[in-house]
């Protein structure tokens, strides 16, 4: 990745985790992950891997429902499935929104349900071409949270939809998912009431895993 981008959003970092809880925002994460997911081109299928890095705030209202913003950085590699594999390779940014209602479901459960949007728009490394990527990426994702002591577990489904575009100074190249369902689990490891590490692993139409640091006021 861009030293600088990763620098950047380091420090953004930093600055909201230094402010006061009095602040708006009532949670704050940090992700790093790396996933894989198969596109369908207009004429061939092609596979999306992105390590990617990424920050969320949200506030949370009174009826808890947390509203988001997410903004991050990946580097891209997006390759046929079958040789030759015409690998290009990307520098992306991203922004998003989200929206997430965990609901108490006795002392352990929770219900957690959370839907997301991003738009991506990334630059072809390493070519003499002027070539862009732009996509959006929406999901809608629910999971059954059990929690004992200082660990919670989350087996979730995840439903996702990808459109986007390849255009470069010859051409402008379609996209879109080939599947969109995922299932996965998360464990959160809290360190204190209002802080964890989280680990998580999916696999389906995306497949890969993130570990955040999150805290929540």
């Amino acid at each position: 990745m861009n030293k600088s981008r990763i620098f950047s959003l380091l420090a953004i970092t930093f600055i909201l985790v230094s402010l006061p809880v009095k602040a708006q925002w009532t949670g704050i994460s940090v992700d790093i992950g790396e996933t894989t997911s198969d596109l369908q081109f207009e004429s061939v299928q092609r596979t999306m891997r992105s390590d990617n890095l990424s920050l969320q705030i949200e506030e949370k209202s009174a009826t808890n429902l947390r509203v988001g913003l997410s903004l991050g950085i990946s580097n891209i590699r997006i390759a046929n499935k079958l040789p030759p594999d015409n690998a290009q390779k990307f520098e992306d940014g991203h922004f998003g929104v989200y929206l997430r209602l965990p609901v108490q479901m006795g002392e352990f459960f929770s219900l957690d349900s959370k839907f997301s949007y991003q738009y991506h728009t990334a630059d072809k490394l390493n070519s003499n071409l002027n070539s862009e990527l732009d996509w959006q990426d929406s999901r809608l994702q629910i999971g059954l949270a059990a929690k004992f002591q200082n660990l919670r577990v989350t087996p979730f489904i995840a439903y996702r939809n990808v459109s986007g575009d390849i255009t470069d100074d010859t051409s402008t190249e379609l996209f879109d998912t080939v599947d969109n369902v995922s299932h996965g689990i998360s464990f959160d490891i809290f360190v204190d009431s209002g802080a964890y590490i989280r680990f998580q692993l999916f696999t389906g139409a995306e497949e890969g895993g993130y570990l955040t640091f999150a805290r929540e006021y």
